[in-house]
């Protein structure tokens, strides 16, 4: 599937196709990782795909790779309030 977003649309129009699908007078033919290739009759027109890199997160994984993540039990929760 690819994302497509149409010249002149509206921004939020974008929606996500697949090959086969309609777009106007255009059928998507193929999807590849750097273009679309659409089919206008007996005609192929492809279409460079835009890729954008993901924007760097704010939050970084601070834990060493040995570390493990685990959620505490009724027991623990109980030791803890005790006091033992």
């Amino acid at each position: 599937m690819v994302l497509i977003a149409e010249v002149g649309g509206k921004a939020g129009s974008e929606r996500w196709v697949r090959q086969g699908h309609e777009l106007g007078h255009f059928v998507v033919h193929e999807i590849r990782p750097s273009a679309v290739v659409f089919r206008q009759g007996q005609d192929l027109r492809e279409v460079a795909l835009e890729r954008r890199k993901p924007p760097k997160s704010l939050v970084r994984d601070v834990r060493s790779a040995g570390d493990k993540v685990s959620a505490a039990g009724p027991n623990d929760v109980t030791s803890l309030l005790s006091g033992d």
